[in-house]
C-alpha cells in the first residue's frame, strides 16, 4: 500500500497538528446496519456493502480475521503524524544513509530536533480495533479497541495482522510484536516485540513490516521495504541490510529468524498457493520502473537498494558535486524488467508486472468462492483516489521451474482498497482506507458476498468448522480434512496433526507416501513431517527422504523444500540424486536444498551443482534454475571451490563463479575482468 507520494506529499506539512480522533468515551454506537457498496463489482457473482466505517473504524491499513470470525483491523494513524518521509525531511537525508541500526535513527531525530522534538513522533498511536458481528446480520454490531500501544518514537506504521486462536501478530516498525487476549474482552493483555530492530532508516513513508502470514511449515513470514533492518537474533548473529527490503521468516516465538530472501523495495502482502510456494508483489518507484509479481526463492536478490531512488530524489543533498544520473542504474539497467540477457545476471527477476500499487494479497482456494476465482490471487492496488484504485485477479500457471502470469482481470473498482482477506464464512473483505496519501475520516470495511446459495451454505459450514477448531479433532478426521478443498482448512488440520506428537509421525509417513492419495493431502503430510523434524522428532527424516522419489512431482518437489528448510542432514544423497531429475521444478528445489543441508564446502556437492550449471544453457536455459544454484553455492562452495572453475569452458559455471563472488565482496573477482565472455566481464 502507499506506494509513490510525489505531487500529494508537498500538500502535506510534516508539522500540522495531529488529527482529532473521536475518543472511545465519545464512541457512538454501531448503527448494525448495512450501507450501500462504495464501488463497481466486476462479477456477477458476488454483491456488496459496507461492513463499518467511519468513525468506528478509522484509516483501515489492513485486517485478518480470527477463527471465531472475528475482523481485527490496523488503523495507520501515524501516517504523516509521527511518522516522517524523507522527501519532507530533507535535512534527514545524509544521516539517513548512514544509518544502519534504529538506534541510529533516534539519535538522527534528536539532532534535529529543531523541526520536529520527541513529542512529535509520539503524538498519535496506531491501533488494533477489534469487530464482530455477533447477531449475524452481515455487519458489525461490537467493536472494541483492542490496543493503541504503538506510538514511541520509533514505531513506524502498523501494516498488517495475523489473527490467530491465541495470539495476534502485528507488524509494526521497529518489530514484529504479538498480543495475547487470555480473558477474551477484547483488549490485549500482553504485547510482546518477538524480533526488534527493522525500520533502521526513514525512507519513503510507508516502506515498513508488512505481510505476516502462517507458512506452511507453520512458521512466521513477513517483509520489510527499503527501511532496511539490523536484527540481533538469539544466538547473537547480526542479520543486516540498511536500505534494502527483504522477506522474513522466524518461530512464532520470534526464533531461528532468518532473511529468506533479499533485495526488495517495498513487498507488501505474503501469499503461499496450494504447492508452498510464496509470492510477493513489489511496489514501483514510479522513476520508469513497474510493479513486480516475485516468486520468492530462498536467498534470492532482486536487485533493490535504497540508493536508486538517489538521483530522482535525493541528489542535491548529497555530496554528488555536479555528478548526475539522467536515470537510476535500477532502470537504466532494466533491473525490474522480467528476464533479459542484457540486464546484470545477479538480479533475480520478477516472473511479471502486475498492476502499479500492489498492497494487500490473497490466494483464494476452496469451495466457498465462485470457481473462475479459485486457485488466484487478488491484489489491492492502491493508488490514492478511489476513481482509479481497484482489486485485481492474477492468475499464475507453472513454467518450468518458476511461473507465468496466466491472465489479469480487474475484479473490482471504485474503492480506495489497501487489503483484502477471504474470510472463513466466504464473503471478501476489503479495509477501504479512504483513498488519498494520509489521514482521513472516509474509511471503512466493505465486504462482497457470493451470490449463490450454495457458495454461502459451503462459507458458512467453513466458518462453523474454524469457530469450533481442529485441536479436539481426531486424528482419522484430520486426516480427512488434508484433502479438503480449502487450503485454510487443510493447514489447520495439519498443524492440529502435529501437535499430537509422537502419535502424529506414523500417520503424516502413511499420508505422504501413499501413492493414491489427493496431492494436496500429501503435501501437507510432509509440511507436517518437516514440523516434526524441526521439533526433534528426527524418525521423520526416513519419510521425507523417501518422498524424494515419489511418483508425483510435486511431492518430489515439496520433499525437496521440506529437506532443506528443516535442514534434514540425512538427505543429501537423495537430493544429490535429485539434480537429475526430469522436473526442473523438482532440480530447482533440490539444488536450494542441497545448499542448506551440505556442509560448507562439501566436495561432490559443489562438484554436482556446477555440473548442473553446465547443462543450464541453450534451449535448456532457465533462470530460476541459475538463481536457485546461486542460493545454493552462496552457502555451500568456498572460495577455493570458486576458484577451480574460474577457467572453465562453461561460460554458465564462470557465471557462477563470479556471481557467488560478487556476493562476498572478493577480490577474486579480478581475474574475471578479462574474461572472454562479455557477460562475465561486465558482472565481474
Amino acid at each position: 500500500m502507499f506506494k509513490e507520494l510525489l505531487a500529494p506529499i508537498l500538500f502535506v506539512s510534516s508539522l500540522q497538528a495531529a488529527p482529532l480522533e473521536v475518543s472511545e468515551e465519545d464512541m457512538p454506537a454501531l448503527p448494525n446496519e448495512s450501507a450501500p457498496f462504495r464501488g463497481k463489482v466486476n462479477h456477477a457473482g458476488y454483491v456488496g456493502h459496507t461492513w463499518v466505517g467511519y468513525p468506528h473504524v478509522e484509516n483501515p491499513a489492513s485486517l485478518d480475521m480470527d477463527p471465531t470470525g472475528r475482523i481485527f483491523v490496523a488503523e495507520a494513524n501515524r501516517f504523516w503524524f509521527g511518522v516522517p518521509d524523507l522527501r519532507r525531511a530533507r535535512e534527514m537525508i545524509r544521516g539517513d544513509f548512514r544509518s544502519r541500526t534504529v538506534e541510529d535513527r533516534l539519535a538522527m531525530y534528536d539532532r534535529h530536533a529543531d523541526k520536529r522534538d520527541r513529542a512529535w513522533y509520539s503524538q498519535v498511536p496506531d491501533r488494533l480495533i477489534r469487530l464482530e458481528d455477533r447477531d449475524g446480520n452481515g455487519v458489525a454490531d461490537n467493536r472494541t479497541l483492542f490496543s493503541d500501544a504503538f506510538k514511541e518514537p520509533l514505531d513506524g506504521i502498523g501494516f498488517s495482522i495475523l489473527a490467530e486462536r491465541n495470539a495476534t501478530y502485528f507488524t509494526c516498525i521497529p518489530a514484529l510484536r504479538r498480543l495475547t487476549d487470555p480473558d477474551d474482552d477484547g483488549v490485549a493483555d500482553t504485547n510482546e516485540k518477538i524480533v526488534n530492530g527493522f525500520g533502521v532508516r526513514v525512507s519513503f513513508i510507508g516502506h515498513d513490516l508488512h505481510g505476516i502470514t502462517r507458512g506452511p511449515d507453520g512458521r512466521l513470514y513477513f517483509t520489510i521495504g527499503d527501511r532496511g533492518f539490523h536484527v540481533v537474533d538469539e544466538k547473537g548473529e547480526v542479520h543486516e541490510a540498511s536500505g534494502r527490503g527483504a522477506v522474513f521468516r522466524c518461530d512464532s516465538n520470534g526464533s531461528n529468524f532468518e532473511v529468506y530472501a533479499h533485495g526488495l523495495r517495498n513487498p507488501q502482502e505474503l501469499a503461499f498457493d496450494n504447492h508452498g510456494n510464496l509470492f510477493t508483489f513489489d511496489n514501483t518507484g514510479d522513476i520508469g520502473d513497474k510493479a513486480r509479481v516475485v516468486y520468492v526463492l530462498d536467498n534470492s536478490d532482486s536487485g533493490w537498494d535504497m540508493a536508486h531512488q538517489s538521483p530522482h530524489h535525493y541528489a542535491n543533498a548529497l555530496d554528488w558535486g555536479n555528478f548526475r544520473l539522467s536515470k537510476s542504474v535500477w532502470v537504466g539497467q532494466k533491473m525490474f524488467e522480467t528476464y533479459t540477457e542484457d540486464q546484470p545476471q545477479w538480479v533475480y527477476p520478477p516472473l511479471a508486472h502486475v498492476g502499479n500499487g500492489p498492497s494487500g494479497v490473497t490466494w483464494l482456494s476452496g469451495m466457498s468462492v465462485a470457481e473462475d476465482l479459485r486457485d488466484t490471487f487478488l491484489m489491492t492496488n492502491y493508488r490514492g483516489a478511489a476513481n482509479i484504485s481497484n482489486v485485481i485477479q492474477v492468475a499464475l500457471s507453472p513454467d518450468g521451474s518458476a511461473f507465468k502470469l496466466k491472465e489479469q482481470s480487474v475484479f473490482m473498482e471504485g474503492v480506495a482498497v489497501a487489503d483484502v482477506e477471504h474470510g472463513y464464512d466466504g464473503n471478501l473483505y476489503f479495509a477501504d482506507y479512504g483513498g488519498g496519501w494520509s489521514v482521513n475520516k472516509n474509511g471503512s470495511i466493505q465486504v462482497l458476498r457470493p451470490e449463490d446459495p450454495e457458495l454461502r451454505e459451503i462459507g458458512s459450514e467453513t466458518a462453523r468448522m474454524f469457530k469450533k477448531g481442529f485441536a479436539a479433532r481426531s486424528i482419522p478426521e484430520l486426516v480427512v480434512f488434508l484433502g479438503h478443498p480449502d487450503q485454510r482448512v487443510r493447514q489447520a488440520s495439519q498443524f492440529a496433526i502435529v501437535e499430537k506428537g509422537e502419535e502424529a509421525l506414523p500417520i503424516l509417513a502413511e499420508v505422504a507416501g501413499r501413492e493414491g492419495k489427493t496431492e494436496l493431502a500429501r503435501l501437507h503430510a510432509l509440511w507436517g513431517l518437516g514440523q516434526l523434524y524441526r521439533l526433534g522428532r528426527k524418525a521423520s527424516a526416513d519419510a521425507i527422504v523417501a518422498a524424494l522419489s515419489a511418483d508425483n512431482p510435486e511431492v518430489r518437489a515439496n520433499a525437496a523444500r521440506v529437506s532443506g528448510d528443516s535442514i534434514v542432514s540425512e538427505s543429501r544423497e537423495a537430493l544429490l540424486k535429485a539434480l537429475a531429475d526430469d522436473s526442473s521444478r523438482v532440480v530447482s528445489l533440490s539444488a536450494i536444498a542441497l545448499g542448506r543441508v551440505a556442509p560448507r564446502g562439501d566436495p561432490e556437492a559443489v562438484k554436482a551443482l556446477f555440473a548442473l550449471a553446465a547443462k543450464n544453457q541453450g534451449k535448456e536455459f532457465e533462470v530460476t534454475i541459475r538463481h536457485s544454484l546461486l542460493s545454493a553455492l552462496d552457502r555451500v562452495a568456498a572460495d577455493d571451490q570458486l576458484a577451480a572453475f574460474a577457467k572453465s569452458e562453461s561460460v554458465e559455471q564462470r557465471l557462477l563463479c563470479v556471481l557467488v563472488l560478487r556476493r562476498r565482496a572478493s577480490p577474486e573477482l579480478a581475474q574475471f575482468l578479462s574474461d572472454s565472455s562479455q557477460t562475465v566481464r561486465s558482472e565481474a
